[in-house]
């Protein structure tokens, strides 16, 4: 319960620090009702997690918010709580009930400053895979998640670009001497190193728009709903040129290196999915769900 207290903590001083009033150290520990010393402890937390926040002329401390953030849509989180009683108390019996409660928890204040925390962390990331990049520096990537050998580890490697939608690093992997994408999201943490880059011919390895290079690049052609195309275009959004209407549905039709990627995703809409159009896909998925009946 503690530890709980502390994380709501963070995360009401989060919203204090993005409200148009700002206030001092001492405004900030009276409303958490915590001491000066944990709140220089709590900025200094949220400065190592990403954050960049600013103090004023008059020693106040904010985080600045941009016209485009969502803040001012975010209920309090007395607000959220005055609507969960109401709700709890007078639609304990009504089928919408649920639907309704997780939808004010998704607008609330601390899920939007949750989400906050989680980009804030990642930009922290990128910060100094960035600052490495400039500095022809090599990184330890700590505790990285790898899907492809199903493995978690530290890689020593040598950063030198992002993908054009910055969810990729892609970095040569002093190990195996050989260039590779590395998923932001999948990265634990950076280690800054002080030994300079080595390898002075970095090649771009040549990706499909799934983010893989795992074979010989093979035409696919695939019909989807509007369902299957919104969540295509969301989780690989360099899918978009190769997107297409037809009638009622969508098709995506690309070039892809291996059919791991694409497999992987369409077998997470099969309901979606109306026609595949490349015999050797088919026979992928086939063997895909195939493995996948002997769990169950």
């Amino acid at each position: 319960m503690i530890e709980q207290q502390k994380i709501l903590r963070v995360l009401k001083l989060i919203s204090l620090l993005k409200q148009q009033h700002r206030k001092n150290v001492q405004e900030l520990s009276s409303i958490l009702d915590i001491s000066d010393k944990s709140i220089y402890r709590y900025i200094k937390l949220l400065e190592e997690l990403g954050f960049a926040i600013d103090k004023d002329t008059e020693n106040r401390y904010f985080i600045q918010v941009w016209d485009d953030e969502a803040d001012q849509w975010a209920f309090s989180s007395e607000e959220t709580g005055l609507m969960q009683q109401v709700i709890n108390n007078t639609l304990k019996k009504h089928p919408l009930r649920n639907t309704i409660l997780e939808k004010i928890n998704i607008k609330s204040e601390n899920h939007h400053v949750g989400n906050q925390l989680y980009k804030a962390g990642l930009g922290k990331i990128i910060s100094q895979i960035t600052s490495a990049i400039d500095q022809n520096k090599q990184i330890i990537i700590r505790k990285y998640m790898s899907a492809n050998s199903e493995t978690i580890s530290d890689r020593l490697v040598e950063p030198f670009a992002f993908t054009d939608d910055k969810q990729h690093l892609v970095a040569f992997e002093v190990s195996s001497g050989i260039s590779k994408h590395y998923k932001i999201e999948r990265i634990g943490s950076i280690v800054l190193s002080e030994k300079k880059q080595k390898n002075k011919n970095h090649i771009l390895p040549q990706t499909d728009i799934f983010g893989l290079n795992d074979g010989e690049p093979e035409q696919v052609r695939v019909t989807m709903t509007l369902r299957a195309m919104i969540l295509l275009k969301e989780e690989f959004p360099k899918s978009e040129p190769y997107i297409s209407k037809s009638e009622n549905n969508y098709i995506l039709s690309c070039e892809v290196k291996g059919f791991r990627g694409i497999g992987r995703f369409l077998a997470g809409v099969l309901n979606e999915l109306v026609k595949i159009e490349n015999d050797a896909l088919k026979t992928y998925m086939r063997n895909l769900l195939e493995s996948g009946k002997k769990l169950f």
